[in-house]
């Protein structure tokens, strides 16, 4: 037997090791690489302490904020979504992150809303801030993709000083991060509704709308939808239009009426 004969085996289980190893290498690199931006990212934060199971128009506060926010996701499957809760205790104890942030996250945020139980009390302020501190990732989350924290809560009965945690979260925050909360209250006692409205007087990016009813309730998600505007993944790039030569050199304008733009783009520049 030559030389080489010997030597052949242990070179081709030397190849074959080294193939299999990069192929490992690439899937593991691939499966740990960070998801794709994406324009619209919307964290929901919901109070489940057991204040929202006061009446509220012709349900209770808890079962219109399930309600509303499961019809609120439905269209938004290419979102970047996670879901939030705040009940049980309080001093950081109370925040719980139900679904964490991904697309094609709809149905299971719809799930994890409808089994949700009321528990204690509600530490809203770490809830926020918990759900805010994704938004620190900078790559994952670049200058025009829109961050969004909602916050639908009772308002009162909460662990001692929620605002003022998240007023010192909002000045803790740097300006390029550009979140924006969205607080919804139900029906809160008119103490907490002028501290909270007095929260979006002093920081921009807080809005505050208050309701009574399911009915308000709905009209006030609708609006902050609008507001926030449909998902698509930021770094795609758009496809140039081209450009159509024209006979006419008197003008350089095209005497056609442009066409409108789709509403239901899927790029964004």
């Amino acid at each position: 037997m030559s030389k080489w004969n010997s030597v052949w085996p242990a070179v081709v289980v030397g190849v074959v090791t080294s193939l299999i190893v990069a192929a490992v290498t690439a899937v593991v690199t691939y499966l740990m690489r960070d998801p794709p931006a994406v324009k619209v990212n919307v964290a929901l934060v919901l109070d489940i302490s057991k204040e929202m199971e006061e009446e509220f128009g012709n349900s209770t506060r808890f079962e219109a904020a399930v309600a509303k926010l499961v019809k609120f996701v439905e269209p938004r499957n290419a979102d970047n979504l996670s879901l939030w809760t705040s009940g049980g205790a309080c001093e950081g104890q109370g925040a719980d992150q139900k679904v964490a942030f991904g697309t094609n996250n709809s149905d299971r945020i719809q799930k994890a809303l409808t089994g949700l139980k009321l528990e204690g009390r509600a530490d809203l302020g770490d809830a926020v801030i918990s759900a805010s501190g994704d938004f620190n990732n900078l790559l994952q989350y670049p200058e025009g993709a829109t961050k969004n924290v909602l916050i639908l809560t009772a308002g009162k009965s909460i662990c001692k000083g929620y605002v003022g945690e998240i007023k010192g979260r909002l000045k803790d925050m740097k300006e390029d991060l550009s979140v924006n909360f969205h607080f919804f209250g139900l029906d809160v006692p008119a103490r907490k509704e002028r501290r909270l409205r007095r929260l979006g007087r002093d920081f921009p990016s807080v809005t505050t709308r208050f309701s009574d009813n399911p009915k308000g309730l709905a009209r006030d998600l609708d609006d902050a939808g609008k507001d926030i505007g449909d998902g698509v993944v930021v770094t795609e790039t758009p496809t140039p239009t081209p450009t159509e030569s024209t006979e006419s050199t008197e003008s350089t304008e095209s005497t056609e009426s442009p066409s409108p733009t789709p509403t239901g783009s899927t790029e964004f520049p």
